[in-house]
């Protein structure tokens, strides 16, 4: 069962300000683009949906044999914005 810390986690990253964050949280999120998926326990059968979502979210298709080599944030938010 899913924490009430994680579920609120989950919930206010949607509403963060990247633009308002203070230093040290700008630090955390900067370091967290280079956390692998397995990092934040998402699993490759987990990714390939988180994949799909994204693409989705961003009306783009992420060809999975390539994101397949993809193991940070880091990695699939170059793509995103070599497309965008």
């Amino acid at each position: 069962m899913e924490s009430s810390a994680d579920r609120v986690l989950a919930l206010m990253i949607g509403f963060v300000n990247r633009d308002a964050l203070s230093p040290r949280a700008q630090r955390v999120v900067d370091e967290a683009r280079d956390f692998t998926f397995a990092d934040y326990g998402i699993s490759s059968v987990e990714q390939v949906a988180l994949m799909k979502k994204i693409g989705a979210d961003f009306g783009i298709e992420i060809p999975m044999d390539e994101a397949a080599g993809w193991r940070t944030l880091q990695e699939l938010t170059d793509f995103l914005d070599a497309r965008s």
